[in-house]
Parts: structure tokens; sequence; C-alpha cells
């Protein structure tokens, strides 16, 4: 018989005692054996300050462990300054969201 794993936030577990998290889900960290949460915008995560993966559907882009936001009005882009494709109603103009 298979038993769920007990620990919060857990893709997997080590046993069923709470706190024996192997694998965490997505936007999460193994951390003494509990998943501890990502910080914001980050899909996959050593740290909460060291991400490796960024949202890039809520508009996130990576630069040296962070996730950084878009600009304004840019669903994604490259860095601060770069938009790659733009909200509803906007479309690319250079690098910006127009």
């Amino acid at each position: 018989m298979c038993t769920a794993c007990t620990a919060a936030n857990a893709a997997t577990c080590t046993s069923t005692t709470l706190g024996n998290a192997a694998s965490c889900n997505s936007g999460y960290f193994v951390s003494s054996n509990a998943c501890v949460a990502c910080g914001t915008g980050a899909t996959v995560c050593t740290s909460a300050t060291a991400a490796t993966t960024c949202d890039a559907s809520k508009g996130y882009f990576l630069v040296s462990g962070s996730c950084i936001l878009c600009p304004s009005n840019a669903a994604t882009c490259t860095s601060t300054t770069v938009a790659s494709t733009c909200n509803d109603g906007y479309v690319v103009f250079g690098t910006s969201c127009i």
C-alpha cells in the first residue's frame, strides 16, 4: 500500500514522518528535510536567494541567481530594458512595449 507524503509542498519523501522531504514541488527547495519557498518569481532554486529558473509566464527573468520582473507592459523579457513579448494591447517597438 502506498502512503502519501505528509511534508508540506513535498513531491517525494524519505518516510511518512513530517519533515522528511526528499524533493519539493515547483517553487520550493529542500532545507533540513522540509520544503521551503524559493524567492519571488522563482520556480526552481537551491536556496531562498539562489534561483536557477524563473517563472517567465509571470514576467520574470533570471539575473545572477535572482528573478527580476520584466519592464512595464512586457510579458517576457531578456533584461529590465529589453522586452521580448508584450502584454495584450501592446506591441514590441524596438526594445519596449508600446
